[in-house]
């Protein structure tokens, strides 16, 4: 959504922009860095983006788990207005039967997608469109979260389908999951990499499973090497001549995933894809290297799929921190799905830049959304902190550092700390480097609204405070330990379960029906370093995972606003309804056999020998 410089990139990609390009005009990367704020003046649509952003979402919606459902519906209505009461899915008009999409997600961090899909059909049910999206499979490679998982597949969504009130009410009895999350479940593979086979593994079933095409997969690869955060991002790779994503492997599984990710594009062809990943990606390491980004269109080029890059900031749709990141919609220009006669794709990427344009919202101040010192949810995470003080354990290789800054601060090192911090029983929990930290933080700025105990020390403060006198919470991260003072009662942690809520995720109910079912642990459970043996006796969650799903999680707010805006951008042609993607992949492959003088043998032969 931010002004971005096209690369010369092959034909078949869009500008990767609000901003359109003008016809027949090349450009050349620029030399320096692009910036990567979302602003309004940078988008083609800065008038429309101004009057949307007037509306400010609520923290109690945000609170209570009911904001995607509250967006799904504000999006879908605004689109009417758009477009003249224009279909809301794929141009069709009047679906006599219903018309299923299959989706699937691979390494979305919380998998949070199944509850924004979850919000999208609710609303779909709502207004009366015989569309529903049906989850196909999940790809994880943590084996926590494969177990996180499994729980939500199984528990099945939130909220009741069809409600006389909206957003609609939690569904109390529990709707649980479909008929075939019961009987063995949808598949969870474990490998990105071996999506591109015939058959993966898959953590739910304890064997292979057929891998299968779907028309939309929503993915984001590893950015360990990608994100500036991670000290060895630059050259993360083998080979530091050229961008990660263009090498077979990289430290931090960057190159691994994402040509994992290309493995299953060419194999199995979804028609859309809604790839995320961090901003650092249109980074280049000097002004003659393409960047990740450009590396990442020009293998979706090749593969014939057109693509429409959006840099976002989670703060310009509706959530009370900053997430900066990278989304990329890409669509198969290659599908005999789509009506092209009626709707080209540089259409449909201009509609779909128009439409999301339309679902950016104000945010409430974080300090709305932190919770009360009498949440449960607080009381756990403390309770949490407190048995992990009788485990901690510190080293002293942070003093030198410490003490260099107490000096640059012209401060003495050591100095106690002042008595309303030693005496709140938060500052307890802390280890000495954490308290350290927190003193000094203090002194450097005071007014900071947020402070990160798990940075080293120098970047330990976030200037949060925003002109208009709100306070926006810096981007989450997976493993951090931020200290705010803009909690009711007093100074204190954020919890991961806050994190959660910072990042749309309908937390509460979640975890609400987890507990029903028996998936949550205890605080003393939740830091025991006695592992359990089975699945069936694992249990779910400490603080601790909840805040490492935030960080590696989406916006989803954003995330839903894409989704949306693609389905609605799109026209699919209205003879080919009731074929599924696996049908269409299938004949596509006896076609291509056929021009190839092969027989149906002797291809699967040699994929299953190359898989």
């Amino acid at each position: 959504m931010s002004k971005q410089q096209p690369g010369k990139g092959k034909p078949g990609q869009s500008e990767p922009s609000l901003k359109k390009e003008a016809s027949g005009r090349e450009q050349s990367e620029p030399k320096l860095k692009r910036s990567r704020n979302l602003e309004k003046q940078n988008s083609d649509e800065p008038g429309l983006m101004a009057e949307a952003s007037r509306r400010v979402v609520s923290a109690d919606h945000i609170q209570t788990g009911a904001l995607l459902h509250v967006l799904a519906l504000e999006n879908f209505e605004g689109f009417q207005k758009l477009e003249g009461n224009s279909p809301l899915v794929l141009g069709q008009h009047d679906l006599q039967e219903e018309l299923v999409l299959s989706w699937a997600s691979a390494c979305s961090g919380s998998e949070g997608i199944y509850y924004a899909m979850e919000a999208i059909n609710t609303t779909f049910t709502h207004l009366g469109v015989k569309v529903q999206l049906q989850h196909t499979f999940s790809c994880e490679s943590n084996v926590d979260k494969q177990q996180w998982i499994k729980a939500l597949l199984a528990v099945g969504p939130l909220r009741e389908s069809s409600s006389f009130t909206w957003p609609p009410r939690v569904d109390a009895l529990g709707a649980g999951g479909d008929l075939d999350e019961v009987v063995g479940g949808k598949c969870i593979f474990q490998d990105i990499a071996e999506l591109e086979c015939d058959e993966a593994k898959c953590c739910r079933h304890g064997g292979g499973c057929i891998v299968p095409s779907v028309d939309l997969l929503v993915v984001g690869t590893s950015c360990k090497d990608l994100s500036k955060l991670n000290h060895t991002a630059p050259g993360a790779g083998h080979d530091t001549t050229k961008p990660v994503l263009e090498q077979s492997s990289s430290r931090g599984a960057s190159a691994q995933t994402f040509q994992g990710l290309v493995g299953y594009i060419r194999s199995h062809r979804p028609l859309f894809v809604v790839y995320e990943n961090v901003d650092a990606i249109s980074d280049q390491l000097s002004s003659t290297d393409d960047s990740n980004l450009k590396v990442c269109l020009n293998e979706f080029a090749t593969l014939g799929y057109q693509s429409q890059p959006m840099m976002t900031d989670a703060s310009e749709f509706g959530l009370p921190c900053h997430r900066r990141r990278v989304y990329i919609l890409f669509i198969d220009s290659r599908s005999p799905r789509l009506d092209l006669r009626s709707r080209p794709l540089q259409v449909v990427m201009s509609k779909f830049r128009h439409l999301l344009s339309s679902c950016v919202r104000t945010s409430p101040c974080a300090s709305e959304v932190l919770l009360p010192a009498e949440d449960g949810a607080v009381k756990y995470f403390f309770d949490e902190r407190q048995a992990r003080t009788k485990k901690k354990s510190t080293q002293n290789n942070w003093v030198n550092q410490h003490m260099k800054y107490a000096d640059g601060l012209g401060i003495r090192w050591g100095m106690p700390a002042r008595k309303e911090l030693s005496q709140n029983p938060w500052y307890l929990t802390l280890t000495e480097r954490e308290a350290d930290c927190l003193k000094l933080s203090e002194i450097e700025s005071p007014a900071a609204g947020f402070r990160n105990l798990s940075q080293s020390i120098g970047r330990a403060n976030s200037s949060t405070l925003q002109a208009d006198g709100r306070h926006l919470a810096p981007t989450m991260l997976p493993g951090q330990l931020l200290w705010t003072h803009l909690a009711s009662g007093g100074a204190r942690l954020m919890s991961g379960y806050e994190a959660l809520l910072m990042q749309g995720y309908p937390i509460a109910p979640c975890l609400n029906r987890l507990l029903e079912e028996g998936y949550l642990a205890s605080a003393d459970e939740a830091t025991s370093k006695k592992k359990k043996k089975t699945d069936s006796e694992a249990k779910l969650s400490t603080d601790l995972f909840l805040q490492d799903l935030a960080g590696n999680g989406m916006a989803l707010p954003v995330v839903m606003a894409v989704v949306q805006s693609c389905l609605a951008a799109a026209h699919w042609r209205p003879v080919g309804l009731k074929t599924s993607a696996s049908s269409v992949a299938t004949a596509m492959a006896a076609m291509t056999m056929l021009t190839q003088g092969l027989r149906p043998g002797d291809e699967s032969a040699d994929k299953d020998e190359a898989c």
